[in-house]
């Protein structure tokens, strides 16, 4: 499908996400929810390993004030820049955080 005005999804990754399984499950939910337009992966930096020290460290990094006010700049620039018709933001786990605190 091809329109005039694409979609754009944004995938925000959660703990234990590296920046190459960010990109392929970015890829994936492009495929999966058929969006016809740019799929963009928002990497806050994770440890991108598991255990009790890394997933302080990805908490931390989710909870950053400065990253949330990045994340709501990038959203807004986004969203005036594009001219896509819908913007899909899908955040999993920590991304999630992140996500809310921005909309807020």
């Amino acid at each position: 499908k091809s329109t005039s005005r694409p979609e754009v999804l944004v995938f925000v990754h959660g703990f234990n996400c590296s920046l190459t399984s960010g990109l392929m499950r970015t890829a994936q939910l492009k495929v999966d929810m058929d969006i016809d337009g740019a799929a963009l992966l928002y990497s806050f930096p994770s440890q991108g390993s598991s255990g009790q020290r890394a997933f302080a460290h990805d908490v931390a990094e989710a909870s950053r004030a400065e990253g949330t006010r990045q994340f709501s700049d990038f959203l807004k620039k986004l969203h005036s820049e594009t001219g896509a018709s819908r913007i899909h933001v899908v955040a999993h786990s920590l991304g999630c955080q992140i996500l809310a605190r921005a909309l807020d």
